[in-house]
Formats: C-alpha cells, sequence, structure tokens
C-alpha cells in the first residue's frame, strides 16, 4: 500500500512509501485507519489514516 509520511511537529514530509499493510481498522469517530509496518523499522507498526491532504484522498502517517 501507498502511504505518505509525514512529520507535522517538524513540518518535515517523507513523501509516499511502498509498506506492507498488517490490519485495516476503524478508529475515532468510525474513521478508516491501516496499521502497517514502519517503514524506518521494521520490527514495528504504524498507524496511517485516510484523510484530504493537498486535494485528494490518500493514505497518511503522521509521525508525530
Amino acid at each position: 500500500m501507498l502511504v505518505r509520511f509525514l512529520n507535522s511537529g517538524y513540518g518535515t514530509d517523507d513523501g509516499n512509501k511502498n509498506v506492507e499493510m498488517v490490519k485495516m481498522q476503524l478508529g475515532f469517530l468510525d474513521a478508516p485507519e491501516m496499521v502497517v509496518r514502519n517503514p524506518y523499522d521494521v520490527t514495528g507498526t504504524l498507524v496511517a489514516c485516510y484523510r484530504l491532504l493537498e486535494g485528494s484522498r490518500q493514505w497518511v502517517c503522521d509521525l508525530d
């Protein structure tokens, strides 16, 4: 799955990375979330949210 990696605290954008999806789930207010393998540490996972960014909906993981 293609996921965009941002760090809103530092204002950085690491771009899109192709990552392995572990599972899909519903998050806060039943918003879709995807648990993915961490591309920076292969032993961990991160949560990506499906949201509007730069005019289109995409999977986004905020590392902050």
